[in-house]
């Protein structure tokens, strides 16, 4: 079953960090919601990292961008390489714990 991500209303890069999470499991389909237009370019820019190919959907209740196939599984990436958020001046740092494949952020100023 393809998974499914509902990221409407949340902050950059929430979006794209659910996302690689779910890309990182292994999941080859999905669709992650979201409600703005900088969502929409961050995750597609997740996609080209991560080798996927990208639809995306304008639909009555918001935007869904469809990832297909790809491999999540690569080098550790500065967050704001994939995303370009607007607001403050943090810079994101996540990467993939390798013993455990769990998500790292890091925040800092």
């Amino acid at each position: 079953m393809p998974g499914f991500i509902d990221a409407r209303g949340k902050a950059c890069p929430m979006p794209v960090v659910l996302a690689k999470q779910q890309l990182d499991k292994g999941e080859q389909k999905l669709t992650v919601m979201v409600d703005n237009e900088t969502a929409v370019e961050n995750l597609k820019r997740l996609a080209s990292h991560c080798g996927a190919e990208t639809e995306v959907e304008y639909r009555t209740d918001g935007i869904a961008v469809i990832f297909n196939g790809g491999n999540a599984d690569t080098e550790q990436k500065n967050i704001s390489d994939i995303c370009e958020c607007k607001k403050g001046g943090y810079t994101i740092f996540f990467g993939k714990d390798g013993a455990n494949g769990v998500i790292i952020v890091t925040f800092t100023q």
